[in-house]
């Protein structure tokens, strides 16, 4: 295998553990593996200045579109989380207004 197949493959396993970490609601993690996808894009992106043949480009594509894909499911799935984290974040500070009304009286 080629070095810019292995990093792009590197490039999508990171991204479905992305994927992974977003769906555990593991954001802990998730700074760590964007880090890491940084290194192996900026490394793709130094491989792809060599040539190659049509094939192996063509492969390399799609692993990419397919890392593109999940890394917008991951983006979907944080905003979700962030919008329920809103939500839930507002109803507590409704909360405590109303406990701090009733405490006066």
């Amino acid at each position: 295998m080629k070095p810019i197949q292995e990093c792009a493959l590197r490039l999508l396993q990171s991204t479905l553990a992305l994927v992974d970490a977003a769906k555990a609601g593991e954001l802990s993690s998730i700074d760590s593996i964007q880090q890491q996808r940084q290194h192996l894009i900026a490394e793709l992106d130094l491989l792809s200045h060599q040539p190659d043949d049509e094939e192996t480009l063509l492969q390399i594509r799609r692993i990419i579109e397919q890392s593109r894909e999940l890394e917008n499911q991951a983006s979907s799935l944080l905003q979700q989380q962030r919008d329920e984290a809103n939500r839930t974040l507002s109803k507590l500070k409704v909360s405590k207004k109303a406990r701090k009304a009733y405490g006066e009286f």
